[in-house]
């Protein structure tokens, strides 16, 4: 089964072709691209995928490793997409701990390798990659399901291809026909998302400001610009938009488009033969640079890097560029990830190290679906601090791209008022896909008085994007609190010392000199009851140490739900 969620046609679905089209090794590339083509002059849809290492049959000038099995080319013939009702969604998956294949100080050999060819003006720009591997078992269109669920990428498809299933949430645009024009849309330049708003919104900036990031765009379009000009009418080229920042879960992208005017005999095989593989994942001059990656690479990308797309009968076509995409072997049980970034002679190793692991950070988003959360205290049917939470809600929505639903959020928060008399405690859930889900229970009684708490046995890992927006993926804080224990809750703190809030609340901390709570910056969840108490000026922002909390005048577990809870520490700071 071929699945395609392009934003260009909405939902396809393939599955029982009439005929395959495959080729294994380069000499059969070409061959098999024409034999595909003459399917669709016959009025069949085409659909399937090219590995990187097809370049090579593209255009013997371009160098790869040879293939590990996987197909150069893998297309089927269909006679017409199937509709969505046919497919439908069972099982679940498992995926192991992902490890790089290459570490930091065998990575950092390799980029001196690369910016000594650019020193010797042997290439401009290398698009470095590597790959990241994980055990996996279960069903792979169940991961692929919350993958995009989850990233909603423009050119998201799942293929299954023997033994070799692709789970792809690629964003970005290799190449669209539509009749005469094509399109293409490289993707250069990345910052990583800020964990919280206004942090996020200096990481836009610095990317948008980023002349090393523009340089990079620019040399790709300008090969992109060249590449075009093979198949397009003379004079047709143009950029229609150029360093454009886009939001992603993970990361801040730049992107550029260029089209071009095709010549009345070039057909998306000829597109193929002109731009393949994507400039914006080889660098530039790309042959030359095509040499240097199979130099510092260590093995194939596979369809990581590839292209996935459908042609239709009508010549029309649309295929992505491989990127966010992760390969799952059924046979042996592994799933591979590949993840990349443009060096040049300016690159920095622990910068671009960074981005690498902020492109991989994908990998655990993309791991499990999860929901955004609001809890909140119904008393009498009235929620309380309601606008707080909705502010908050609304924030996250927008942090993770997704569609904010007012109306089904003011329907949700109707539904927890109905409650009548009584105190309650209310869910909302708000799901990547616009769903809207609420619970209510009563809301028991508390212990009351002061309440033991003690510190968590380790730090919270740092710039965790999940610390400071409200999900379901409460995996960190279970750890950290478990069920069984005998203690109120646990205190948290970060790799720098600082004190940061419980697994259920916020601290405040009282000083000779008035109350205070941790900011923001330190890593943790922006309470609404917290913010409350901010805007009436009742607490204060400040960076909270062991020492601080220790020599306190008094400590106090804070949330919308409980309010203020004493608490009282039951052991030592951990060393």
């Amino acid at each position: 089964m071929i699945r395609f969620d392009f934003h260009d046609d909405g939902v396809l679905i393939f599955d029982q072709p009439v005929a395959t089209f495959v080729a294994t090794t380069p000499d059969e590339v070409g061959p098999v691209l024409r034999q595909a083509e003459d399917a669709r002059r016959k009025g069949y849809w085409l659909a399937g995928l090219l590995s990187y290492e097809a370049s090579a049959g593209i255009d013997p000038v371009l160098v790869t490793h040879p293939s590990a099995g996987f197909p150069l080319v893998w297309l089927g013939a269909y006679p017409v997409p199937k509709s969505l009702k046919d497919v439908t969604l069972d099982g679940g998956y498992q995926v192991g701990v992902w490890e790089p294949r290459v570490g930091l100080e065998e990575y950092a050999r390799q980029i001196h390798q690369i910016r000594e060819a650019i020193r010797a003006g042997l290439t401009y720009q290398v698009n470095y990659t590597m790959r990241w591997d994980a055990s996996f078992s279960g069903e792979p269109y169940r991961w692929y399901h919350d993958l995009r669920r989850t990233h909603q990428g423009a050119y998201s498809a799942y293929l299954e291809v023997g033994r070799h299933v692709v789970l792809s949430a690629s964003p970005e645009l290799f190449f669209r026909i539509t009749g005469s024009r094509i399109w293409t849309r490289p993707m250069k330049g990345t910052a990583p998302r800020g964990a919280f708003s206004s942090l996020d919104m200096d990481h836009y900036l610095r990317l948008r400001q980023s002349e090393k990031e523009r340089a990079e765009n620019i040399m790709i379009v300008d090969l992109m610009r060249n590449d075009l000009g093979r198949i397009a009418r003379w004079g047709s080229v143009e950029v229609a938009s150029a360093w454009s920042i886009e939001r992603y879960p993970t990361v801040w992208q730049m992107t550029s488009t260029v089209s071009a005017e095709l010549r009345p005999e070039m057909t998306w095989v000829d597109a193929l033969h002109a731009l393949f593989p994507a400039g914006s994942i080889t660098g530039a001059p790309k042959a030359r640079t095509m040499e240097m990656i199979q130099a510092v690479e260590p093995d194939p990308r596979g369809i990581y890097c590839g292209t996935i797309g459908y042609v239709k009968p009508n010549g029309d076509a649309v295929f992505n560029v491989a990127i966010r995409t992760v390969s799952v072997d059924r046979n042996e049980g592994r799933a591979q990830f590949g993840v990349g970034g443009g060096i040049t002679w300016d690159s920095q190793v622990d910068a671009e190290y960074r981005e690498l692991s902020a492109k991989a950070a994908f990998l655990e988003v993309a791991s499990q679906a999860f929901a955004l959360v609001e809890t909140v205290r119904v008393v009498d049917g009235c929620i309380t601090l309601k606008d707080y939470h909705t502010d908050r809600l609304r924030q996250s929505v927008e942090y993770f791209g997704w569609t904010w639903h007012s109306q089904a959020v003011d329907e949700a928060w109707d539904r927890l008022e109905t409650t009548g008399a009584g105190r309650f405690r209310g869910r909302l859930l708000y799901y990547a896909d616009g769903r809207v889900a609420t619970e209510i229970t009563p809301l028991a009684a508390g212990a009351g008085g002061m309440q033991s708490v003690a510190y968590a046995v380790k730090p919270m890992p740092p710039t965790d994007v999940w610390t400071w927006h409200k999900t379901t993926r409460r995996d960190r804080y279970m750890e950290r609190h478990p069920a069984e224990s005998p203690v109120f809750d646990h205190l948290l703190f970060n790799n720098r010392g600082e004190v940061t809030e419980f697994t259920r609340g916020n601290l405040v901390v009282k000083m000779p000199d008035g109350l205070w709570t941790p900011p923001i910056s330190s890593g943790l969840l922006p309470g609404t009851f917290r913010q409350y108490l901010l805007d009436r000026k009742a607490v204060r922002e400040r960076i909270i140490t062991f020492h601080d909390v220790e020599t306190a005048e008094q400590l106090w577990f804070i949330n919308s739900v409980r309010g203020w809870v004493p608490v009282r520490l039951v052991n030592l700071a951990p060393d």
